[in-house]
């Protein structure tokens, strides 16, 4: 179904129907929408009326103050979910939330209790989904086992099925485990998973290694007294997870890890960060936004601790939308000045120096005479608009030449759009990708979550290129006997093939097949278009096929699959006569919403849900009358705080038209 295009006209005129953001959102979703993707969203809220919980500033005292009312920080967050953030984010949490009660976790998973529980399914899965509490306290508690007896392992369902039998009889090949689970990973791995690996292994002999050059590969390399000496050279389990890879394995997989860690420190674990490394950490950045984006984990511990206001002296103070800076920018000897307002005065100085009017400035005065200065701290906007007016008022009496072009009130930005056109100007600074990552990451990442990297990139030189050869690639593809080997031990010559579009070569794709005996791909070409031609549309194909539909999408050869296939008119196949033949074979209206959005989406912009859903069962009826409406509303002095406690009252009220009635004693009632 095609999308209706708003043009800027209607939808400004559509929002002066309606009094607040959220009314307009919630009754003209798609072009609330709309002014938010084309950046309107101020232009046609500016009539709006802006409730006054929004104006609360909540500063250390007040935070503290309505700390109090909660017994719980669980009770807090919900019923006061601005003051609760504030306090993280300040550092005065701890402070704040030192009277409340911590809930003892433990009582509620008795072994008796999480037994009765798992008896109501019949998979692992099922009831991890369903009581993730439960099976971690049967986990964390050594219940594993006797809870889950009753329940079914499945084999492993890929290219071939490992049943018991199976495993049984290919294990018998092997006199040695590491062998096995060398050359046969598959029956290794689904052995380990129906926890029948002893069995399969009774017959398999150790060998010995006495006076034997042991290898990488070999059996029993890692003596234990090895593993001690192994884990004596690392300060860090990462250190040694990452550099011994094999002896940290090894040390998992003999239950050693919790001896041999007992001196490494660990990162995550309560105490690892210090305030001496917190501070060596905090060193390292001029901003506050610079740590936090390259350090948070340290960040996070300075705001736990309350450390902040110390740690962060040295730092340059960052405004924001609310809180601006006054700076000059004037010659030397001359009577020429510019007056601005920024939320970043570093990064404005920078912005400004590649602007005409100063670069202008810089030829015919010279760099060394442009004065930059910041003329105040950090203040609230409408005090730094003042100061701003009275400054470019001050300087015109004196017959100075003054540089503003905009009014005084005009809020420099702290944060850039990134638009197409600035991310491709950005661009074009670098030459090479890892260039660009490591000077700007938020133009990068911009252009990653629009998808024009490709588009910004293609001036740029490709480093690998010139390294991964097609025949370079090759040469290292043919060195292992699986895809899954070859990206992880060498993502560098993997990424390359990727880049290439080498993966599919038949010159790799052969080598790998007579190592396994198998095909690389279930899916290749010839059977994903094959099965392709059983759809006539591509929901229906995606639905009923989705890992052929996702390898035509990975391997650029969707459009040709698809080729065949119809496609819904632009306006749609929604009728009248069709959206209302469609709503009878639903009972209710949640039921017809989550099995044909698109009919209901349809029946809602042509004004044909009342006639559509006579026939069905209004759920909420049951729920809520007049009184179970008002009793609820009663409990909150904020409509939004009933709201996200009872999101179907509200919306009871308003059907049985007595919404007004209800909020009449809330604050922001009035604004809904």
């Amino acid at each position: 179904m095609g999308l209706k295009k708003y043009t800027d006209k209607q939808i400004i005129s559509n929002a002066k129907k309606y009094k607040s953001k959220i009314d307009w959102k919630n009754k003209s979703p798609n072009l609330y929408s709309a002014a938010v993707r084309r950046n309107l969203i101020k232009n046609a809220t500016i009539h709006m009326t802006r409730p006054p919980s929004h104006k609360i500033k909540w500063i250390k005292e007040i935070v503290l103050k309505d700390a109090k009312k909660y017994n719980s920080k669980s009770e807090w967050m919900k019923n006061s979910n601005s003051s609760y953030n504030s306090a993280k984010k300040n550092g005065w949490f701890a402070k704040a939330t030192s009277h409340m009660d911590r809930p003892d976790m433990t009582r509620k998973w008795t072994k008796q209790t999480v037994i009765k529980n798992a008896k109501k399914f019949k998979t692992i899965k099922e009831w991890t989904n369903s009581f993730s509490g439960a099976y971690d306290a049967a986990f964390n508690k050594g219940w594993l086992k006797e809870t889950t007896a009753h329940m079914i392992r499945p084999a492993w369902k890929g290219l071939r099925i490992w049943t018991k039998e199976k495993i049984l009889d290919d294990a018998k090949k092997f006199k040695h485990r590491v062998r096995w689970g060398e050359k046969s990973g598959g029956a290794y791995a689904a052995a380990q998973r129906m926890g029948i690996l002893k069995l399969a292994t009774k017959h398999m002999i150790r060998p010995s290694t006495k006076g034997v050059n042991l290898g990488r590969r070999s059996p029993a390399k890692w003596t234990d007294e090895l593993l001690k000496n192994s884990a004596s050279k690392y300060e860090t389990v990462k250190e040694w997870r990452t550099k011994e890879e094999s002896a940290y394995a090894t040390a998992s997989a003999r239950g050693l890890l919790k001896e041999l860690t007992k001196r490494m420190i660990k990162i995550g674990e309560k105490g690892y960060w210090t305030k001496e490394k917190v501070k060596q950490s905090a060193l390292k950045y001029k901003t506050k936004v610079e740590w936090i984006t390259n350090e948070p984990a340290a960040y996070r511990a300075c705001l736990k601790n309350s450390w902040i206001d110390e740690l962060t002296n040295h730092m340059t103070p960052i405004g924001n939308k609310k809180m601006r800076c006054v700076y000059s920018i004037s010659v030397v000897g001359k009577k020429i000045i510019y007056i601005g307002l920024t939320g970043y005065f570093e990064r404005r100085m920078r912005d400004h120096f590649e602007t005409k009017r100063i670069t202008k400035l810089i030829k015919e005065h010279g760099k060394n005479s442009i004065i930059t200065e910041q003329l105040t701290k950090y203040i609230l906007a409408d005090e730094a608009i003042k100061i701003e007016d009275k400054l470019i008022n001050h300087y015109r009496k004196k017959k100075y030449i003054v540089l503003n072009h905009a009014k005084a009130g005009s809020l420099g930005g702290t944060t850039i759009k990134w638009t197409k056109e600035k991310i491709l100007i950005e661009a074009k600074k670098y030459q090479t990708i890892k260039d660009w990552l490591k000077k700007d990451k938020l133009s990068y990442s911009a252009a990653w979550s629009m998808n024009i990297l490709n588009q910004a990139t293609k001036h740029m030189t490709r480093l690998w290129e010139k390294k991964w050869t097609d025949e370079k690639v090759i040469k290292t593809a043919l060195k292992f006997k699986s895809f899954k080997t070859w990206a992880e031990k060498d993502k560098k010559s993997y990424a390359a093939a990727r880049a290439r579009k080498l993966l599919d070569d038949p010159r790799i794709t052969k080598h790998l097949i007579k190592i396994s005996g198998l095909p690389i791909y279930k899916w290749t070409k010839d059977k994903v278009l094959k099965d392709s031609k059983k759809y006539n549309s591509r929901s229906e194909w995606k639905k009923n096929s989705p890992a052929a539909y996702g390898a035509a999408r990975e391997r650029g050869y969707f459009l040709k699959a698809v080729a065949h296939m119809k496609k819904p008119p632009p306006h749609g196949i929604w009728t009248k006569e069709n959206i209302i033949k469609n709503a009878k074979a639903f009972k209710t209206i949640k039921e017809w919403m989550k099995k044909e959005p698109g009919a209901y989406g349809a029946a809602q912009k042509k004004k044909l849900l009342k006639k559509a859903t006579q026939h069905m069962k209004r759920l909420w009826e049951k729920k809520w009358d007049k009184k179970t409406v008002m009793k609820s509303a009663r409990k909150f002095k904020l409509s939004s705080r009933w709201k996200d406690a009872y999101p179907s009252a509200p919306a009871a009220a308003r059907r049985l038209g007595i919404y007004k009635q209800a909020t009449k004693h809330m604050t922001d009632g009035r604004f809904k």
